[in-house]
């Protein structure tokens, strides 16, 4: 008898309160009704689906394709579990797994990010890039402006195991959370948490100064998202009081659209991050790589890339409507024939 683990014994559960039938359930899961029913009724009686024991107790197997699609099959209900812990749940080594995984085509790789989109998200998406496709993005003082959160990573990248061509399945993507400590302008390093008192502080003291030396005349374009600090009143009031700032209304959910999201990855390659021990090592290592990438075309290129960002969005949304279209065209097809 194969031990579930305990993620697959609460996906029995679940999907038994979403009132899925026991024998679908058993199907989908490939394993005995029997086993389903066991389960349900643990959850019921004791609110859990643990079992009393405690450690992973090792597997016995009537042969290796009993071994081999249960490794699968747990690596494909939960996709960012460690080989190591299939290891210790299955009772064998990390090559077994990993052996396995690469037989069924389920190799290691770098998760998708996705930040989830409502219609409302998309629609002003779409009339932003609209609006501005033809805005001349390289020529105007546009400044874009952005908070990052730079940190040493012992633990490494998150990796998953999935196969070819399923990067965007939603078991396979991470949402995308942001938190910030630094402002772009000049660099400025921020101590605390940014609020919008510190902020403002940032956009009188260092932004307009720093833009104006650089830009003594002319009319700015001030790029920031939709955070609680940009949007608050006193940022708002003070951009009001500022004839020659112009605020752009940036559409929530578009962190693709601003290219400092891509200057920021570029810092984070630039350094080995497992070297980097100590606050102000990495105070110099971010200064350092800033200081190299303002002194390339990076910037210039990126900027130059909004043209296309924006035609893409307004592509995209213009191929959504077309298979939304064609789908209920087929759906009426399939109704009236049926």
């Amino acid at each position: 008898m194969v031990r579930l683990t305990t993620f697959l014994k609460a996906k029995i559960v679940v999907l038994w309160e979403q009132k899925q039938p026991i024998k679908k359930i058993a199907r989908d899961m490939g394993v005995t009704r029997k086993t389903v029913r066991r389960w349900i009724q643990r959850y019921q009686a004791t609110g859990d689906v643990k079992c009393d024991r405690q450690g992973p107790r090792p597997v016995a197997y009537t042969d290796e394709s009993e071994r081999h699609r249960n490794i699968v099959q747990d690596h494909s209900v939960a996709p960012f579990k460690s080989t190591r812990s299939s290891a210790e749940t299955f009772g064998v080594s990390l090559s077994t797994v990993r052996r396995h995984l690469h037989a069924a085509n389920i190799h290691s790789y770098k998760p998708a990010r996705k930040i989830k989109l409502t219609d409302d998200h998309r629609t002003n998406r779409v009339n932003f890039a609209t609006r501005y496709l033809n805005f001349d993005w390289e020529n105007e003082i546009v400044i874009f402006t952005d908070e990052k959160c730079f940190k040493s990573d012992k633990d490494g990248r998150k990796i998953l195991w999935r196969r070819s061509g399923e990067r965007y399945n939603p078991n396979n993507v991470l949402d995308l959370r942001t938190s910030g400590r630094l402002t772009l302008g000049e660099l400025v390093e921020i101590g605390g948490r940014m609020n919008s008192e510190r902020y403002l502080e940032v956009l009188k003291d260092v932004m307009l100064p720093s833009v104006r030396v650089a830009y003594p005349e002319g009319q700015i374009y001030l790029v920031h998202d939709n955070s609680s600090v940009h949007k608050s009143k006193i940022v708002k009031d003070w951009l009001n009081s500022q004839k020659d700032i112009t605020e752009f209304e940036w559409p929530a959910k578009s962190p693709d659209l601003n290219p400092i999201e891509n200057l920021w990855g570029q810092m984070v390659l630039n350094w080995d991050s497992s070297e980097i021990r100590s606050k102000k090592n990495l105070d110099n290592e971010v200064n350092k790589t800033w200081e190299l990438l303002r002194n390339s075309d990076t910037c210039f290129n990126m900027v130059s890339s909004m043209k296309t960002r924006l035609q893409e969005v307004i592509d995209m949304a213009s191929c959504r409507s077309l298979w939304r279209s064609k789908g209920e065209a087929f759906v009426q097809q399939w109704t009236s024939s049926g």
